[in-house]
């Protein structure tokens, strides 16, 4: 797989993405959630290089994962990204024909090295609770379970990266 940084031209790439795996787990998504993904999507590739690496994986030219880390202002909540010690990963999405295969490994095992080479020493994410296989999915990789949001049917885990 080649991993590259996104610039604003794979914006339809990565979308490409989001809809591979749209209304076929969790609670579905419709074609309103998926606008709204696009605008968000656009909202963070204003940040690219500022406040936020956009990664995308490919194999085969084809556009097969993508992931997000961001080094501060996370719903303004410094517990998840301070801009100094504590970065957060965002949006780690794989095709959903590819699920299971490594490829979300190998883009989170790249975010992680990118937020360590910056100098980060923790990374935070959220992850809905209902989705059992990425829970499973982080907790393998040494993520650990620090808060959970009940009402958002969230759960953050962390992870240190650092000495």
């Amino acid at each position: 797989m080649i991993i590259k940084k996104a610039t604003i031209e794979d914006i339809n790439l990565i979308v490409q993405i989001y809809r591979s795996d749209m209304g076929k787990f969790g609670t579905g998504h419709t074609t309103k959630d998926l606008i709204n993904i696009e605008k968000d999507l656009t909202n963070e590739f204003y940040e690219l290089g500022k406040n936020r690496i956009i990664l995308i994986g490919f194999e085969d030219e084809r556009p097969v994962g993508t992931v997000q880390l961001v080094f501060d202002y996370v719903e303004n909540d410094s517990e998840l990204a301070d801009g100094k010690a504590v970065a957060h990963i965002h949006h780690l999405r794989v095709a959903y024909d590819l699920h299971k295969t490594g490829i979300g490994k190998i883009l989170m095992d790249e975010a992680e090295q990118l937020a360590k080479a910056r100098g980060f020493k923790k990374l935070t994410l959220v992850v809905d609770d209902w989705n059992q296989n990425a829970i499973e999915f982080y907790l393998h990789r040494g993520y650990k379970q620090f808060k959970q949001d009940p009402a958002a049917k969230e759960i953050y885990v962390s992870k240190h990266i650092g000495i």
